[in-house]
């Protein structure tokens, strides 16, 4: 089916601090991709690369075809963003915040409704619309913000760390949201420290450590490398593997 996220030889370092090196894989259209490791492994940096909130010191990153650096608005219209922090309008409610960002994609007002009611919908927020943000739980929180991320009706879906911090009630209705845009044939690709929600989740996997890959392959392979080797004490700390 081909590749949705290509990086080649990436890098990225901020002074003399290297914080991803020669970090090369590939995501299909249609799977799930996650990367895992422990915090500070330099995940959230190399998703923040692939969607152009940082620019790579070295390497390539092609998004659908298009090089992120080159071409960053082609590339960020073809993604959608669900980040770890939360960066939600708390003067606004539910639906006023997902009709803003709508009509920042450019959507006439007519669409961007369209688009709204079918946001809500995907991710079972309805019965909050018009909840003030200001008093959504954590989970609400983290479904409006997947919903914001999905106006676009994007191919490639980007989350950072998306169930960190969820009950095991909204932890379940998030993974089923994403599993229904698997279904569909959206890719995801995201960065996570939890290893059931990878099982739930992801086709292929790589572990990151210190900003490069360690290994990478199906969740079975990653287990069984993982099983080979003396984990470190933060490793197991952080259920890297």
């Amino acid at each position: 089916m081909g590749s949705a996220v290509i990086l080649r030889s990436v890098g990225k370092s901020f002074g003399t601090k290297t914080v991803v090196a020669d970090l090369s894989f590939s995501v299909e259209r249609g799977e799930c991709f996650g990367l895992m490791g422990p915090n500070g492994a330099g995940k959230s940096t190399t998703l923040k690369m692939i969607y152009g909130f940082i620019r790579p010191t070295s390497g390539t990153i092609l998004v659908d075809g298009s090089d992120v650096v080159l071409a960053p608005r082609e590339t960020r219209s073809k993604l959608g963003i669900a980040p770890q922090e939360d960066l939600l309008d708390t003067d606004l409610n539910v639906s006023q915040n997902l009709h803003f960002h709508a009509r920042y994609h450019g959507f006439p007002a007519a669409e961007a409704r369209r688009r709204c009611a079918s946001v809500l919908r995907e991710t079972r927020l309805e019965d909050h619309a018009r909840d003030p943000v200001s008093h959504l739980s954590t989970g609400l929180r983290r479904r409006l913000i997947l919903g914001r991320a999905l106006l676009n009706d994007p191919a490639i879906v980007i989350l950072d760390e998306p169930t960190r911090g969820l009950d095991r009630e909204s932890r379940l209705q998030y993974l089923g949201t994403l599993k229904m845009l698997k279904s569909r044939g959206t890719t995801l690709l995201l960065a996570t420290h939890d290893l059931a929600e990878a099982e739930a989740l992801c086709d292929r996997a790589a572990i990151m450590e210190r900003g490069r890959i360690r290994v990478e392959g199906s969740l079975g392979e990653i287990l069984q490398a993982c099983n080979n080797e003396q984990p470190s004490p933060i490793e197991a700390e952080e259920v890297a593997c």
